[in-house]
């Protein structure tokens, strides 16, 4: 089921919900709005039980906000509380050329859950190269049709809550915690405050199903890491940054022929190596 909450209505308490961002076109113009679509998609592919509350920023009718403040107010609250902010940008320079779309997706990508899907026929495809390049450089699915970008929404959103309604500890999160605890572990080690052999156990935590299901598995191919590769400051030699590095390969992979189960075991397999290297005694 989907509850459509449009521009400046009251918010649901809790449950799913996707944010549909993107240019709006102009009152009158040649352009029709691209959301209706959008939510027909969504409402065929959200097959869960629990109701999926979709933000749109269009007003309900056509009545505008009186004040500019309470529009922008309502949209920046509305997707900071979406599960998933959805970006579709079938850009047109002369009638739809979401200019306040790229603020706000700039904004987003660094803060918020999104997906982006750019249609290459669109009037002018060029003009998001360089969104999709900052998409793929922070880990954000980055699609082509309406259909695959709903999709990625949908499956994140998903992963998010149990069949009780409840929110799940965010993969996320749990993701990024266990990156930052290798990175700690290494920092500790490599100033002499740890002895190697004492941080086996928390190596081995670092591969709790709890974890490393809830990002490779629960997610499938559409993940998500906050902790870039690129930045990464320890060597491949070191056991935590071989660890920490095979978590970040495999939370970045985009290879078809990859499979959750696939990345779990090389993950599991490598913790396992790292932790019998730091167990091994000093010479």
């Amino acid at each position: 089921m989907i509850n459509l909450v449009m521009a400046r209505e009251p918010f649901p308490s809790s449950g799913p919900s996707v944010f549909l961002a993107g240019p709006t076109p102009r009152a009158g113009g040649p352009v029709e709005s691209w959301r209706p679509d959008a939510l027909a998609e969504l409402d065929r592919q959200w097959v869960s039980d629990l109701t999926l509350t979709v933000y749109s920023p269009e007003s309900r009718g056509g009545i505008r906000a009186e004040h500019y403040d309470d529009q922008v107010g309502w949209e920046t609250a509305a997707r900071q509380r979406a599960d998933v902010v959805l970006f579709w940008i079938p850009r047109d320079e002369e009638h739809m050329p979401g200019f306040t779309t790229n603020v706000e997706y700039g904004m987003d990508v660094v803060k918020h859950r999104v997906v982006l899907g750019c249609p290459p026929d669109c009037p002018s495809p060029q003009r998001n190269r360089y969104l999709q390049w900052v998409g793929r450089s922070h880990g954000v699915p980055v699609r082509a049709t309406l259909a695959e970008t709903v999709a990625a929404a949908v499956e994140i959103t998903a992963a998010r809550y149990g069949a009780d309604g409840r929110l799940r500890k965010d993969p996320y999160l749990l993701a990024q915690a266990a990156v930052c605890q290798l990175h700690l572990l290494a920092d500790a080690i490599s100033t002499g405050a740890v002895d190697r052999r004492d941080t086996v156990a928390a190596v081995r935590a670092v591969g709790l199903p709890d974890v490393i299901d809830a990002v490779l598995g629960g997610l499938g191919g559409v993940v998500r890491t906050p902790v870039q590769a690129e930045s990464d400051p320890m060597s491949e030699d070191d056991p935590m940054g071989l660890a920490s590095k095979v978590i970040l390969e495999a939370l970045n992979c985009r290879r078809a022929e990859c499979t959750p189960d696939q990345h779990h075991k090389f993950v599991q397999e490598n913790l396992q190596i790292a932790a019998d290297q730091i167990n091994q005694p000093s010479a």
